[in-house]
C-alpha cells in the first residue's frame, strides 16, 4: 500500500479550490462500540471547561480515555496522540497517529477525526495524511519528500498544514502546501496555488505547534 501523497500549490493571489471528492475524507456515521456511541455529538466545546472534559487522559491500546471517564475505540495500531482542532458544537477534531494495520510495512500516518462522526473505518479505509519529515525511497535510499506539519489556530482557523515538497518524475523538486480546516464543524481539504511566498506563508505558521519529523522510507 503506497502512503497517500499530499499535494498542493500556492499562487501569489492565494488561489484557493477544494479538493476532489475522492481525495475527500469519508466519515462514517456508525457507532464503533456502546462507549462509542454513548457519545454526545452536539455537546459544546467552545469553552475551556468543555474542552478539558474532553482532554486525552490516557490510550489503552486503540482506545481513547477522555477526562470525563467517557472512551473512545480508533480503528489505529500503534496509537498515538497529536493535538486537537477546536469545534463549536461537537467533540473536537483529535490529530492522531498510527496505522491501519498490526505487524505490517504501513507508515506511521496522521489521522483527523471527531467521536461525533461516528466509527472509523478500519482496514485501511480511514483517510490518513503523510507524517511530517522525510522519506527515502525503499530501493535506493534517494531523498523523495518531506514536509514539515503545523497544527492548532493557523491563519485565523483551526486547521493542520503541510509544508512539504516532493521529488517529480523529471527528478526536479515541487513546492506545495496543503491544509485541512475546521469549517462548520466539518473538515474541509484546501490546496493553495503555487506562489513565491512560501516563506512569508511559512513564517505564519510557524506561531503554530509544530509535530517533529521522523526519517521514514517509502511503502513497497
Amino acid at each position: 500500500m503506497k502512503k497517500i501523497i499530499i499535494f498542493g500549490i500556492m499562487l501569489s493571489t492565494l488561489f484557493i479550490s477544494c479538493l476532489n471528492n475522492e481525495q475527500k475524507k469519508e466519515v462514517s456515521t456508525s457507532d464503533s462500540n456502546a462507549t462509542a456511541s454513548s457519545i454526545d455529538s452536539s455537546i459544546s466545546t467552545t469553552t475551556e471547561d468543555s474542552l478539558n472534559e474532553w482532554e486525552i487522559a490516557k490510550i489503552e491500546g486503540k482506545t481513547l480515555v477522555f477526562n470525563n471517564g467517557r472512551s473512545f475505540e480508533t480503528s489505529l495500531f500503534d496509537l498515538k496522540y497529536v493535538g486537537y482542532l477546536k469545534t463549536k458544537n461537537k467533540i473536537p477534531y483529535f490529530i492522531l497517529s498510527g496505522r491501519s494495520c498490526k505487524n505490517c510495512d504501513e507508515n506511521i500516518s496522521i489521522y483527523i477525526w471527531s467521536p461525533s462522526d461516528g466509527a472509523m473505518k478500519a482496514n485501511g479505509q480511514q483517510f490518513r495524511y503523510s507524517y511530517p519529515g522525510k522519506e527515502e525511497d525503499y530501493l535506493t535510499n534517494e531523498l523523495v519528500y518531506e514536509n514539515r506539519m503545523f497544527y492548532g489556530n493557523c491563519l485565523g482557523e483551526e486547521s493542520c498544514i503541510w509544508v512539504q515538497r516532493s521529488l517529480g518524475k523529471n527528478k526536479t523538486w515541487e513546492n506545495s502546501v496543503f491544509m485541512v480546516q475546521v469549517q462548520n464543524d466539518t473538515l474541509r481539504e484546501i490546496k493553495l496555488s503555487e506562489s513565491d511566498k512560501l516563506n512569508e506563508l511559512l513564517s505564519k505558521v510557524t506561531k503554530c505547534s509544530e509535530l517533529p519529523g521522523t526519517i521514514n522510507t517509502t511503502e513497497p
